[in-house]
């Protein structure tokens, strides 16, 4: 996290030592999908997609099937980095059709966040924010750090884009935590420079230029090359706007050793756009119109590459995009339903109801929140049949909402006096109910009480 090259060095030595070894076939394959990671985090994507292959060739001969979601999502993230942005969504869209039959969400949230980015690419706009939301969400449903940045992290960068910064530092300030505890300072990095930039264009100057001296101590100190690139080249833009001029030429030669090692074209013709202006602002105008040259080649190596209008019409043609497109939308829905993330109307209508009820009562009521804890593989059939267990139990008067995956606000009519008991009651029904014949097992089931005003603050969440 904090040494990738270190961390190369030290796997590159691991992986030569245990090819000597007769290891078991399943070791072998980690150990290649280790090392693919590891120089992808290098820069190396060239090599880690030939490693990948190898993992991919390795769980044929073996008959390996579990790692297989994983290889063709870090094949996926290879080609992207190698700017194969077909090829790269090809390999995305088999890790999620995998990740289905092996319900491995991580892998499917992961691809999803790629393939959000290069629906941006191929101009699929709506597509690509819908994933990129689904992602967050899918994140937050499996409540995984990690995830939860990674994705708080596209989808904040997304909302830049299209100017809606406010929304981006809302994501960012949900997310913090998470970064957090997750730890990986790259990401932190990339988190408070998106931060810094949204301050910035809100017209929060003070803000904007702690969170760029923050992030750049940071990423000097933790010698972290791509984190460091980025931010000094979104710092340098802010520094043009200030006048700095001096100091946006300092940011962008920081930024050049990583801008070299990741070939990120994108972020290349900033660098040269902002020396031309830099330079045109100096009045030297000798090397203005040299960088200009440079970010002129930039431009053309950018369109003749697989985003080229004639290359996307090509993909059109073949119809290849689009086949794609149906075959992540049908995995999407397939995660939606498993983590329960599909909104009926119903239900919606009955969170309106117990808002409007719990808005009325005193403070001596007191609603149920019931907590359902469940393995993956058996959530979607437990959840349906918690729901009917609650539709039965409930009388004419009682209200429940499921407010999030596993999680039930109940207002009991009888409640002032009789919660207890009714909780002991509808315990008994979860406890007595035949799991076994489902075959699922028995879900872990926690009662706690809120007050009307806690229980309005759960249920603006997404119910089902």
């Amino acid at each position: 996290m904090h040494d990738i090259d270190r961390a190369y060095q030290t796997s590159s030595a691991l992986f030569e030592r245990c090819n000597r070894l007769d290891l078991e076939p399943e070791l072998v394959v980690r150990l290649y999908i280790t090392q693919a990671k590891m120089a992808w985090g290098v820069g190396r994507f060239k090599s880690s997609l030939r490693l990948l292959n190898q993992a991919l060739k390795k769980t044929n001969t073996f008959a390996i099937s579990h790692n297989r979601a994983e290889i063709y999502l870090r094949r996926g993230v290879s080609h992207f980095s190698l700017k194969h942005y077909l090829r790269a969504t090809e390999d995305l869209a088999q890790a999620t059709e995998l990740a289905i039959d092996a319900l491995n969400v991580e892998v499917a949230i992961e691809a999803y966040l790629y393939i959000g980015v290069l629906y941006v690419i191929f101009g699929r706009h709506a597509d690509a924010d819908e994933l990129l939301r689904l992602g967050f969400q899918l994140a937050h449903a499996i409540d995984n750090s990690r995830l939860i940045s990674k994705s708080a992290i596209f989808l904040s960068g997304r909302l830049v884009e299209q100017v809606q910064y406010q929304a981006a530092l809302d994501i960012l300030y949900q997310s913090e935590a998470y970064l957090l505890e997750h730890g990986d300072m790259t990401w932190v990095v990339e988190a408070g420079k998106t931060a810094a930039v949204c301050y910035q264009h809100l017209g929060r100057i003070a803000e904007a230029e702690l969170y760029f001296e923050a992030m750049l101590a940071i990423s000097r100190q933790q010698n972290i090359r791509w984190a460091t690139s980025v931010l000094a080249v979104h710092y340098a833009e802010y520094l043009l706007n200030q006048g700095q001029l001096s100091q946006v030429l300092q940011m962008l030669s920081l930024a050049e050793p990583g801008l070299q090692t990741f070939d990120d074209v994108a972020l290349q013709q900033k660098s040269q756009f902002l020396r031309v202006e830099a330079f045109k602002q100096m009045h030297d105008f000798k090397l203005a119109l040299a960088h200009f040259k440079q970010y002129e080649a930039l431009k053309i190596r950018w369109i003749a590459g697989e985003i080229s209008e004639q290359e996307i019409k090509k993909i059109a043609r073949f119809n290849r995009l689009n086949l794609l497109a149906k075959n992540i939308k049908r995995t999407q829905k397939d995660f939606e339903s498993l983590l329960g993330l599909v909104v009926f109307r119903s239900s919606v209508s009955r969170g309106r109801l117990l808002k409007e009820r719990c808005e009325k009562l005193s403070s001596q009521h007191q609603l149920v929140f019931v907590e359902i804890d469940t393995k993956l593989i058996f959530r979607r059939i437990i959840e349906k049949k918690v729901s009917g267990i609650l539709r039965e139990f409930c009388l004419s008067g009682d209200l429940w909402v499921r407010v999030n995956v596993g999680k039930y606000l109940i207002f009991f009519n009888d409640g002032l006096t009789q919660n207890e008991l009714l909780i002991s009651e509808l315990l008994n029904q979860f406890n007595n109910f035949p799991w076994a014949w489902h075959d699922c097992e028995p879900p872990r089931i926690n009662f706690t009480y809120l007050s009307p005003q806690a229980a309005i603050e759960k249920i603006p969440m997404r119910v089902e």
